[in-house]
């Protein structure tokens, strides 16, 4: 009997392709809303595979964090946060830090008096705890939900694994992801394949004839949400979305890929996602002039690869305290 299995090697290099592509669509948004004439990838294609990378980041969020639970329960809140949320907070807290002397002048103004002071201080740290800073954040602040939401299910909720992985996509993913339909329809779309990812991880065993039974949810997820949203665009992109994740499945359980393992591919994928919004809002927004496709690359690169370093050791000296 075939099986669902995504090595860490596959998974990696999934996740850094994800990456690139949304990295792209917002190089490709920046030159095509200000009409100029830098090279990039075409609008229309790259929104496309932003999308589909977003789908992929939340389904093998919630396949990976199934794993790490099967492997290693934590027992403990705590020992959950400091093992599992810590580890994507801390990051997103620390790159807003850095930002901050930036970003927080232009959206507030200096301060003249102690209200205003005040005032500039909650913005500052409501910035840099939660919001981000960053458009691109709410992606990070919607797995920081699901986490939660997902150690609700596991540890309170009586029943084995597989049933609370049912219960989890079908309730626990379903809340956020109406929660965030009331003000991002479009960016809601693909939380439920968080809860997907979750049931997949449990599943991954039960199938037949190379069909696995993680195609079912996500096929009668994908067309109840698709009938939930009224636009036909956000619809027909949910579905796109939805059925790229259920063609890896598909391939995944009838071919074993094997790829070289590289370590640090997979973590990097994370520090490319939270660095290179801020590029091009420095490039485009705050110096006006824009820049290339091979520079913005290149300047992503080395900057998330900086930050990698620097996030790597800031972890490893508060999760070890």
């Amino acid at each position: 009997m075939t099986q669902l299995a995504f090595s860490r090697s596959l998974t990696n290099a999934i996740k850094i392709v994800a990456a690139i592509c949304i990295a792209f669509f917002h190089h490709s948004y920046y030159v095509w809303a200000d009409n100029l004439h830098f090279f990039s990838v075409d609008y229309d294609i790259s929104s496309k595979l932003a999308s589909w990378g977003i789908a992929i980041f939340f389904f093998f969020s919630g396949y990976g964090l199934m794993e790490s639970e099967l492997r290693k329960p934590l027992v403990t809140f705590s020992s959950f946060v400091k093992a599992r949320i810590l580890k994507i907070y801390i990051p997103m807290v620390l790159v807003t830090l850095l930002w901050l002397p930036l970003y927080l002048p232009t959206v507030a103004e200096t301060p003249t008096n102690m209200k205003e002071l005040i005032i500039y201080a909650g913005q500052a740290l409501a910035i840099l705890l939660w919001k981000g800073g960053d458009v691109a954040i709410w992606f990070i602040r919607s797995l920081l939900q699901l986490y939660l939401v997902f150690f609700f299910f596991a540890k309170f909720l009586r029943g084995n694994q597989r049933v609370k992985a049912w219960m989890f996509m079908l309730i626990g993913t379903a809340t956020i992801y109406l929660l965030k339909c009331g003000t991002n329809s479009f960016q809601a779309i693909s939380i439920p394949l968080f809860g997907i990812g979750v049931f997949a991880s449990c599943f991954k065993n039960k199938n037949g004839r190379g069909f696995n039974i993680t195609l079912l949810p996500l096929a009668v997820c994908g067309i109840v949400a698709a009938l939930f949203h009224r636009n036909a665009y956000i619809s027909e992109m949910l579905l796109q979305n939805y059925g790229f994740v259920a063609f890896i499945i598909l391939i995944c359980t009838n071919i074993k890929i094997k790829l070289p393992h590289i370590p640090v591919l997979g973590d990097f994928s994370f520090d490319i996602y939270l660095v290179h919004k801020k590029v091009l809002t420095v490039a485009f927004d705050y110096l006006g002039c824009g820049i290339s496709l091979g520079l913005f690359s290149a300047i992503t690169l080395l900057i998330s690869g900086t930050f990698y370093l620097l996030r790597t050791k800031t972890l490893l000296l508060v999760t070890h305290k």
